[in-house]
């Protein structure tokens, strides 16, 4: 069991919290993105970019290393 073998590849992988998890994804996307397009052009543009790296943070959380085997 705890060793991988390639079948477990095949597997798919159930997101983190189910499909509240995605939904908490999709928001986070949608706020950030727009949270740096105003902070730039507030004059932010040198800090704005920070707010991309949540983007792929919650979904490596969500869709990677916190999601579970389906069963």
């Amino acid at each position: 069991m705890g060793r991988l073998s390639i079948d477990d590849a095949s597997v798919p992988r159930r997101p983190l919290g189910g499909g509240w998890g995605v939904v908490a994804a999709l928001i986070v996307q949608a706020v950030c993105v727009s949270l740096a397009f105003a902070l730039g052009a507030a004059g932010g543009w040198a800090w704005s970019w920070m707010l991309f790296l949540a983007v792929p943070a919650v979904n490596v959380v969500v869709y990677g290393m916190g999601s579970r085997r389906a069963p």
